[in-house]
């Protein structure tokens, strides 16, 4: 069965979800907000994630993004009273599965949460490689980490010494240090490990 979390501060609107779920033969779970289901997160099975776009201690958005830092990757649909057109954007580009504006139908919310249901699996592989990735990007040192930064973003050897006030030869160096530490064979290795974006090159 089909784990559902259910983040909204509006309780009415949490216990009609979670009697929806129910009606749909769905296990699902409340949160009166994004910090409870946060802490509670290393303990949850994996699962779909609904979750209101604004709430006040943590939005939808960056719920999605804390959910990215975590390396957690489940399917997430994001509801909203108000018809945010950027709001449906960035939650898209967050991996959104879906963006539902209330008031919505028992079956729009059913078929989004039928395509998470379809997207769960390859979400839990693509949240242990993330998982995978992060521990081999520890590895590097902060100077091997602004290289990797400067590579996965496009830069040449070149720009990346301007940039970091290095030799050519320098950054050469630190390159293949770092792609002998992370394993990788090809550029492509290291666009499949991906940044973390938090490095000088963005």
């Amino acid at each position: 069965m089909l784990p559902i979390y259910i983040i909204d501060d509006d309780t009415h609107v949490r216990q009609a979800l979670v009697m929806l779920c129910r009606s749909m033969d769905l296990a699902a779970r409340p949160f009166a907000g994004a910090a409870d289901f946060l802490d509670d997160l290393p303990f949850l099975e994996p699962g779909a994630v609904i979750v209101d776009l604004r709430m006040p201690d943590v939005s939808g958005l960056d719920l999605l993004a804390a959910m990215h830092e975590r390396d957690c990757l489940w399917p997430t649909v994001v509801i909203t009273g108000h018809g945010d057109i950027a709001a449906a954007v960035q939650a898209m580009k967050l991996g959104a599965v879906d963006f539902l504006q209330k008031p919505f139908t028992d079956e729009e919310f059913e078929i989004a949460v039928n395509e998470c249901a379809r997207r769960l699996p390859e979400a839990i592989q693509r949240s242990l490689r993330s998982k995978a990735n992060r521990r081999a990007l520890d590895k590097l040192t902060p100077r091997e980490r602004e290289v990797f930064d400067g590579v996965v973003a496009g830069h040449t050897s070149k720009a990346i010494a301007v940039r970091l006030g290095l030799s050519h030869r320098t950054v050469e160096t630190y390159r293949l240090s770092m792609m002998a530490k992370l394993g990788a064979q090809r550029l492509h290795d290291l666009l499949a490990i991906g940044s973390s974006g938090e490095g000088m090159f963005k």
